[in-house]
């Protein structure tokens, strides 16, 4: 079994790196900007022994106002084209042959399989689903908070489990970014963001 001591730091990792994807308030932005936040995420990996190369860079972070424009127009989109970062969109809508809809095999679409899945698993676990995502329950803030979640409260098979579940489809939301042209600290948390979880995978398989 992973240390609990461990187990808390890949807990707070995954917690400070969900907080890139929500909606920037004057808190956050004050945190990244006096660099208080990438340390505090390359210590937690280092700790970890996790790989930091993603991150071992200074960003140019535009001032407030222009930052939360870019967090809308990469992440929110509406009359452009954006990078939403939720799972169901990555996927093929549903895998059951037994559907009845159009878009069935067809990606692009909010609430699909995953998200009907995570709400299945946060009402087991007793967790609410915020309202700002109750139509996007996949997002990928809910997905890092409920597995750091997992990581405090459930055994190992679970984790494993989670983690090849719903985290497979963050190589075409990377791609998604570089098309966009996204901030680069968007990209560089994605990346390393990816790195983490390929290294998370290992440190359970080896349980």
């Amino acid at each position: 079994m992973v240390l609990t001591v461990q187990s808390d730091q890949l807990s707070d990792l995954f917690l400070i790196i969900a907080d890139f994807y929500k909606y920037p308030d004057q808190e956050f932005y004050d945190q990244l900007i006096s660099s208080k936040l990438l340390s505090e995420l390359k210590e937690k990996m280092q700790k970890l022994e996790l790989e930091t190369s993603s991150i071992n860079q200074d960003f140019d972070i535009p001032d407030f106002d222009q930052f939360k424009q870019e967090y809308s127009r990469c992440f929110i989109g509406l009359n452009e084209p954006s990078a939403l970062p939720v799972e169901s969109v990555y996927k093929v809508w549903t895998t059951d042959s037994q559907a009845q809809v159009n878009i069935a095999n067809e990606k692009g679409y909010l609430m699909g399989d995953s998200a009907l899945h995570i709400k299945h698993l946060m009402s087991g676990l007793g967790l609410e689903i915020p309202r700002e995502y109750q139509q996007m329950p996949d997002h990928l803030t809910i997905l890092l908070e409920l597995l750091a979640y997992i990581i405090e409260h459930r055994q190992a098979d679970e984790i494993k489990q989670f983690l090849d579940d719903h985290f497979d489809w963050l190589m075409d939301f990377k791609s998604r970014l570089v098309e966009i042209e996204a901030l680069p600290l968007f990209l560089r948390i994605t990346e390393c963001l990816m790195d983490c979880i390929e290294q998370t995978k290992t440190i359970y398989k080896k349980l």
